[in-house]
This record gives structure tokens, C-alpha cells and sequence, in this order.
């Protein structure tokens, strides 16, 4: 029964409070109109759109939902702050980089070692937000994979 309670175990959400609440709804609030924007107004490459969405909700998502099932009451620690900046540094590197990954000629075109480097910290963030939102379980499936 152990067993099962810690591979389906999520993070808890947290209640944040005081000048992060305020700042992850102005976050929040700003990447719901961008993602509106981009996906009815904007000419962004479906690939770019993708992994600059998916870089931003996973920098929402650490600030939000702590590691364990414990410490939802409490304000996220250093290392969330630290995947936060991951997530948006990845984030930046895919605006900054869209237009020529939206050109490239996939298995033709060679990858930049910086392709390779915010691509991994993207995949290894994902597995982490995995963990969290969804539990050890799908996270070991989704590695075994």
C-alpha cells in the first residue's frame, strides 16, 4: 500500500500569499492574453508556439505546485525559483531561436549545441512537472519510453 501511495502521490498546491501571489496572477493574467494572441492573431511557427507555450506553463506550474505531497501552505523554496528560471530561459532561447528552428530541415540540418542543451533542460523540466502534477508513476513510464 506504501508503494502505491508514493508512485501516485502529487505536489499540493500551493496558497501563496503577499507580493508572489500578486506577481504569478500578473504572470498568469499576461500569458493567458499572449496565448490568445499567438493563436489567433500572431504568424508564429506551430513548432516555436508549442515549446514557447510549454516553457511558460512550466514556469507557472513550479511556482505553484511544491515537489511533494506536503508543503502546499508554503512558499515555493530555492530550487523552485530555480526551475522557474529554467523554464524561462528555455522559454527565451525558443523566441529568440524560432525563426531558424522553424527553417531548419529536421534530419537534414545539423542541431546547435544549444539546441541540444535547452532541449534537454525542456525535457528534463517536463519529467519534473510530470512528477508533480501527475505522480511518480507516469513519470517512470514516460522515462521508460
Amino acid at each position: 500500500m506504501r508503494v502505491i501511495r508514493v508512485l501516485f502521490s502529487i505536489g499540493a498546491r500551493r496558497r501563496l500569499e503577499g507580493g508572489l501571489r500578486k506577481f504569478v496572477f500578473f504572470y498568469a493574467a499576461c500569458f493567458a492574453l499572449w496565448a490568445v494572441w499567438a493563436a489567433t492573431l500572431a504568424l508564429i511557427d506551430p513548432l516555436a508556439h508549442g515549446a514557447i507555450f510549454v516553457c511558460f506553463m512550466l514556469g507557472l506550474m513550479f511556482l505553484v505546485v511544491a515537489p511533494g505531497p506536503k508543503g502546499g501552505e508554503r512558499a515555493p523554496h530555492i530550487i523552485d525559483y530555480v526551475l522557474f528560471g529554467a523554464s524561462i530561459l528555455c522559454g527565451v532561447y525558443f523566441i529568440l531561436s524560432a525563426e531558424r528552428v522553424a527553417g531548419r530541415i529536421s534530419l537534414l540540418d545539423p542541431l546547435t549545441g544549444f539546441d541540444l542543451f535547452f532541449g534537454t533542460v525542456l525535457w528534463l523540466l517536463a519529467v519534473e512537472a510530470t512528477r508533480r502534477a501527475v505522480g511518480l508513476a507516469l513519470m517512470l513510464i514516460v522515462v521508460l519510453f
